[in-house]
């Protein structure tokens, strides 16, 4: 409720456990690329777009959203290509 999701992805078996969500569900388990038009969308994404949030414990009793850019994502891959090595195998 709190992040307001427009579009949650998630798998079937997970259905029982999703919460109401205002927003659209696509089952990742049981989508079907060719019920959607293949063609490349033009995206005006950036570093600066929200990639996903994530959210605190709620040690305060309350979870906090935490929103993470793209470019925080493409550091941390980067980084842990180097250190600790992650490879296309993991």
């Amino acid at each position: 409720e709190d992040a307001r999701v427009e579009v949650l992805l998630t798998q079937q078996h997970l259905a029982d456990l999703v919460p109401d969500v205002h927003g659209h569900i696509v089952y990742l388990d049981s989508y079907s690329p060719n019920e959607h038009n293949s063609s490349n969308p033009n995206s005006n994404v950036s570093g600066e777009n929200l990639a996903y949030a994530i959210y605190t414990s709620g040690s305060t009793g309350r979870p906090k959203g935490v929103q993470i850019r793209h470019s925080a994502v493409v550091n941390f891959l980067s980084s842990m290509s180097h250190k600790p090595g992650i490879v296309s195998e993991d």
